[in-house]
């Protein structure tokens, strides 16, 4: 059987710790991916010098939704893999992953992830976010930004990834693919592994406090439109010294005509 042609778009600042970990587990995968994208936003570090070493495009990156859409813009491919910088990837993970996409007919979807490390405040914390975004998918779905693989004709339907929203600009770009009549569903055949660096960093109680309020502010009171939360999760090795030099770190809220114009050019179809 003939390998597919699909594409894998990696958003980094500062990256050159995590990223040869899941350029290593795409080398080694049943089926690779034609070309690797590594979004970079003016990393500091060894981030270029590793992704081009490895045989990826780098271009231009921003926060993860300027990064993501930049990614998406230089691929060649129908199908494209949207995976943050830090996650590890199992044996034949893209091989499962399109062929259940092609037997459930899923335009748009995610995998479930387990933790990198084995305390059991992680395995509880990975079950009970892996359980909200399964049973989301048939009311309001969800993704994490860390794992997102779908089509190209489902990106360019909602002009991709809200470069205008502070947060959850994951969980938003997901939600509009399906309301598109997209088919959304979480993977059965393969998991992904995510770091919990930034639970290690900020504490544990603390982030996933913060998961369950961001979760539940975007249910009762829809998309982020100002900063209400400090934005960082993408950035977590980041020094504070170093915040201001992020491409729109915190981003500025936009104004009620500029939001509105915006939303009508969303609409009109």
């Amino acid at each position: 059987m003939r390998t597919p042609r699909f594409s894998v778009v990696i958003p980094t600042y500062n990256e050159e710790r995590f990223l040869p970990n899941i350029l290593q587990d795409i080398a080694a995968q049943s089926w690779r991916p034609h070309e690797i994208i590594v979004a970079d936003n003016k990393s500091k570090d060894g981030t270029r010098r590793i992704a081009r070493k490895s045989g990826a495009r780098v271009i231009m990156g921003g926060l993860p939704a300027r990064g993501r859409n930049n990614g998406a813009r230089a691929t060649t491919t129908e199908l494209i893999f949207f995976l943050d910088a830090d996650v590890r990837l199992p044996e034949r993970f893209f091989e499962n992953a399109i062929n259940e996409m092609r037997r459930r007919k899923l335009d748009i979807t995610t995998a479930p992830s387990r933790p990198d490390q084995k305390p059991v405040k992680y395995a509880i914390t990975f079950l009970a976010t892996n359980a909200y975004t399964r049973l989301s998918a048939y009311t309001i779905p969800v993704a994490m930004g860390l794992c997102i693989i779908c089509t190209r004709a489902a990106w360019k339907r909602v002009d991709g990834f809200d470069e205008h929203l502070e947060l959850c600009e994951d969980n938003d770009f997901v939600e509009r693919v399906a309301k598109e009549g997209y088919r959304f569903r979480v993977l059965r055949s393969t998991k992904i592994i995510a770091s919990v660096r930034r639970f290690e960093q900020r504490g544990h109680i603390r982030t996933a406090s913060k998961i369950v309020y961001t979760i539940l502010r975007r249910i009762t009171r829809g998309t982020y439109q100002n900063n209400t939360v400090e934005y960082g999760w993408g950035y977590a090795e980041t020094k504070p010294d170093d915040k201001k030099s992020i491409d729109r770190q915190r981003i500025k809220p936009l104004s009620t005509q500029d939001r509105n114009a915006f939303i009508r050019k969303r609409t009109r179809r």
